[in-house]
């Protein structure tokens, strides 16, 4: 190699040469910079570079360790409301049984108010028998027992319990039933002329029809007056249902 100001020599075959000129004139053909150079932040030099993790999840997922603390958590609130549903399921069985307990006591016990209310009428009705049993007063016996019947009446009438009054009233197949017929002149026909059994009603229902015997005219007396009630219906027949 020779040495001097702006001069330069090599030995450099000419088939070198040549191609070195063929490569430059292909590029400028093709419209390449024959200096263009594969920049460091080219694309085949991106190729197997790192990657941020962000990056390379798709649809903008949550790294790993985010979404597993998230499942975590899931569960737990899962298994928080399961206990809860079981707790709460628990509870209303426990509702249940105690609703049943408590209306079979209620049935059992339901008269035990009656009862009570009722327990004087029999203390006062057992003196009665005593005193008549010693002191042979059977006039007092009687006064102690309407005494005691009255109590008892007045007790039921407390609980809307009332007897009937059906001595003198017309037939009514919906309060009576007739268990006989007695001739007589005294009463109009088809009136209560006695009781064997007395009703009794319960606030507005009927509880115990009235037991009864009928007035009808005597036999011969002429014929049945216009619009007198046909003959009662006697004990066991159909009556019309209240």
């Amino acid at each position: 190699m020779g040495t001097g100001k702006g001069k330069f020599s090599a030995d450099i075959g000419e088939d070198v040469i040549a191609a070195a000129l063929d490569s430059v004139d292909k590029r400028t053909r093709s419209g390449e910079s024959p200096a263009a150079e594969e920049a460091p932040g080219s694309a085949s030099a991106a190729e197997g570079a790192d990657v941020p993790a962000e990056v390379e999840l798709s649809g903008g997922e949550a790294p790993p360790a985010e979404a597993e603390a998230r499942v975590r958590e899931l569960e737990a609130q899962v298994r928080a409301e399961h206990e809860l549903a079981l707790r709460a399921a628990a509870d209303l069985d426990n509702y249940r049984k105690r609703s049943q307990r408590d209306l079979q006591e209620g049935i059992r016990y339901a008269n035990e108010k009656l009862i009570k209310d009722f327990l004087p009428v029999m203390d006062n009705l057992e003196r009665a028998l005593e005193q008549g049993s010693t002191a042979r007063d059977w006039a007092a016996l009687e006064q102690g027992l309407k005494m005691t019947r009255k109590h008892f009446e007045d007790t039921l009438a407390r609980h809307g319990a009332r007897p009937l009054a059906s001595l003198g009233q017309p037939f009514d197949p919906n309060l009576h039933e007739a268990m006989g017929t007695t001739e007589t002149t005294e009463a109009p026909p088809n009136t209560v002329v006695s009781e064997v059994l007395r009703g009794w009603m319960l606030n507005d229902r009927l509880v115990r029809p009235a037991l009864v015997n009928v007035a009808r005219p005597p036999a011969g007396e002429g014929a049945e007056a216009p619009g007198q009630a046909e003959e009662p219906p006697m004990s066991g027949e159909e009556r019309p249902e209240r």
